[in-house]
């Protein structure tokens, strides 16, 4: 038989926080009665009963409700040792945004220099030279070419912390993640522009099962995407004028629709 929880029961504080007319905290004392179990046990039978609020669960008071407050921390004292069948539990609410299973995105763009015979629309950048009349190979000829450039890109990155069950963390992340570009568009961009660069794992809670653990991935967006890029050149040398460029898929594909899955 679960434990049956009073919240309303008013021998403990009930306490809240303001700051700027809105709500932080608020503090709320609980009867638990009908434990049946001793020491550490007891304490772990209110908090599992199905009547003890749960963390995250939303503040509740008569008809109405607090969606911006969930519970973060919960404390339990049992009465005995000569009424062990009874205890008080002490439940926090607070800001929602607390929750350590909430997903957190962050974004940062900042520049990158790489080398690119394309303009921004796409168009090989062409120029020309002409050598010298005492060349031994080409005296006075003109050559037109592709020419490398340097050129300043901007390169996002997303940074997506969320909470992932698994037993298997390293194979999960090796296999479906880690070096991954997206399969479909995403994140208002199209398919293959995302790479996820990094991912970081820490336990959450091993105790589970499956086990859980909090996870972060950094992901990557380049205009253009992230196929790799070929020049062919003459045997001279030179890159063409008139060159198709040769790309080729290298990185595998992912879901990563289901990065906003993460946490919830």
């Amino acid at each position: 038989m679960a434990v049956e929880i009073q919240m309303d029961y008013l021998q403990g504080p009930i306490e809240g926080d303001e700051s700027q007319g809105s709500i932080q905290r608020f503090t709320h004392t609980g009867l638990a009665q009908g434990i049946t179990k001793k020491d550490f046990a007891a304490v772990m039978q209110v908090l599992d009963s199905p009547n003890a609020p749960q963390y995250g669960d939303v503040l509740t008071s008569g008809v109405k409700t607090y969606p911006n407050l969930v519970v973060l921390d919960r404390h339990v004292k049992i009465l005995g040792p000569n009424n062990f069948s009874k205890g008080i539990i002490t439940v926090t609410y607070g800001k929602r945004s607390l929750l350590d299973n909430l997903q957190v995105v962050n974004i940062e763009s900042r520049m990158n220099s790489e080398t690119t015979i394309q303009s921004g629309t796409g168009q090989i950048i062409v120029g020309s030279s002409v050598f010298n009349n005492s060349h031994p190979l080409f005296p006075g000829v003109t050559i037109t070419q592709a020419i490398p450039v340097q050129v300043d890109r901007p390169l996002t990155t997303l940074t997506i912390t969320g909470k992932v069950p698994t037993d298997y963390p390293l194979s999960f992340l090796v296999k479906d993640w880690q070096a991954h570009i997206n399969a479909a568009p995403w994140a208002g961009e199209e398919a293959g522009q995302w790479l996820v660069t990094r991912v970081a794992v820490e336990e959450k809670d091993i105790g589970k099962s499956p086990k859980e653990w909090r996870v972060t991935f950094e992901i990557q967006h380049r205009i253009g995407g992230w196929a790799l890029v070929g020049y062919p050149r003459d045997p001279l040398g030179f890159i063409a004028s008139d060159i198709s460029v040769v790309t080729s898929s290298w990185y595998p594909q992912g879901d990563f629709g289901r990065l906003l899955l993460l946490g919830y």
